[in-house]
């Protein structure tokens, strides 16, 4: 049986060292903070914010299977925490696990329903995986929450853009430029819809009086298409491919 007296002398031991690695870890040195956490876990297996540390480390090192691993067991041990279960549904999209990611921020979503990015999460796993109406939606809550996020305004241009939205697009990503200015992906997306929106333009313009196509090189190319095939039918020789004409 452990004695109280030695739990109540191992709480402020803990309690510095995470101050410690934390302290490390902000100041770059990440080796040293991943050792003292280590040591750590030795003692406390399941201790929730050096995890989460761990996790975050291991996430931006890009060890993602490690990161999911982690983050799991913070959530195992911290079940009521959102973060835990969107730190983990944020590694698991970058492995490809799509649904578990899903799953994931579905018990953050659950745990924390006003909660913006809950929302934008899911939002890109549904975007990377084509079902656009799914992600527009996600975004548009998101920024129901959260009218200054400047990022779900972002991929909210992203979807509208792949829907042809244009003008809704291009709304979006002006709006995500006021609030950052500095969103360079965001002026990036605000040129395509331009872009897309001065062709379309154009055409319209053009569509009453300027043939899309040179019609009567097209019908004369078509007319020596056929009479090929029927040369070939009176030769009794199977079809065969017409070379272009010069």
């Amino acid at each position: 049986m452990t004695h109280p007296v030695a739990n109540c002398d191992r709480a402020p031991r803990a309690l510095q060292a995470i101050e410690r690695a934390t302290a490390a870890y902000g100041g770059g040195r990440c080796g040293e903070a991943e050792q003292i956490c280590r040591q750590i876990l030795r003692a406390t297996a399941d201790h929730f914010e050096v995890l989460t540390l761990l996790g975050i480390m291991a996430a931006r090192a890009q060890r993602l299977k490690e990161a999911a691993d982690l983050f799991a067991r913070a959530a195992a041990a911290r079940p009521q925490d959102a973060d835990a279960h969107s730190n983990l549904g944020n590694v698991l999209k970058g492995l490809g696990r799509y649904p578990e990611s899903l799953a994931s921020y579905d018990g953050a979503l659950a745990l924390e329903p006003r909660f913006a990015d809950v929302y934008t999460n899911p939002g890109n796993v549904f975007r990377q995986r084509g079902r656009i109406e799914n992600a527009l939606a996600n975004y548009e809550r998101a920024l129901h929450l959260q009218p200054d996020h400047a990022e779900a305004c972002f991929n909210q241009a992203v979807v509208l853009q792949a829907l042809r939205r244009f003008e809704e697009a291009l709304t979006s990503c002006e709006r995500a430029l006021r609030i950052k200015p500095d969103f360079a992906e965001a002026w990036h997306e605000r040129g395509n819809a331009l872009r897309e929106l001065a062709l379309r333009a154009k055409l319209d313009a053009n569509r009453s009086n300027t043939p899309l196509f040179d019609t009567p090189a097209f019908t004369t190319h078509l007319e020596l298409a056929f009479l090929r095939i029927h040369q070939r039918q009176l030769e009794d020789l199977p079809p065969d491919h017409c070379e272009p004409a010069p």
